[in-house]
């Protein structure tokens, strides 16, 4: 038995297409978290995309660099404030080692003017990765193929997370 179809999507996208019930709580969730916080997008799509690489999961990491890279444009390396990137990474790092968020670092968010709200999100969006990147490497399945990244990255970046599957084949 296989739990995605081998000729069918990558991934999540193979997990959307093939089952119904997990599309629903997967679309609203991600809609939610990277597009209705008050983080931007683009910094959701670099928490995705560096808690992604911290657990391994090459396909989220590939769609979520893939999205952040259409969403900065030529401005990739600039397109977030090197003080809120070590935010994001710190809470991260906290989530993959599955420690609170210590209070220096609280500290050092609230010295660049970040907000409680902006953390809890980063907090959030990092914890659901977790979620997301297990479900990914637990059904298996193919690789995706730079073309697919490609795809996926301008769909997310301009259609966003309510997604059916047939618009990610």
């Amino acid at each position: 038995m296989q739990l995605l179809d081998p000729n069918g999507p990558a991934g999540m996208g193979g997990i959307i297409k093939d089952y119904p019930f997990i599309a629903e709580v997967v679309n609203f969730s991600g809609e939610k978290l990277m597009r209705g916080g008050p983080l931007p997008q683009l910094e959701c799509e670099y928490i995705a995309m560096q808690m992604s690489a911290a657990n391994g999961c090459e396909y989220c990491y590939g769609s979520h660099f893939a999205t952040f890279d259409k969403l900065a444009g030529e401005a990739f390396v600039e397109a977030i404030a090197w003080e809120r990137r070590n935010i994001f990474d710190l809470v991260v790092g906290s989530v993959k080692e599955r420690k609170p968020v210590e209070d220096y670092i609280l500290n050092k968010a609230e010295t660049i003017g970040m907000s409680k709200d902006e953390v809890m999100h980063a907090l959030s969006v990092a914890g659901a990765f977790c979620f997301y990147n297990a479900m990914v490497t637990g059904v298996g399945g193919r690789r995706a193929s730079s073309n697919e990244f490609e795809l996926i990255g301008t769909l997310l970046s301009t259609r966003g997370y309510m997604v059916d599957g047939s618009n990610i084949s």
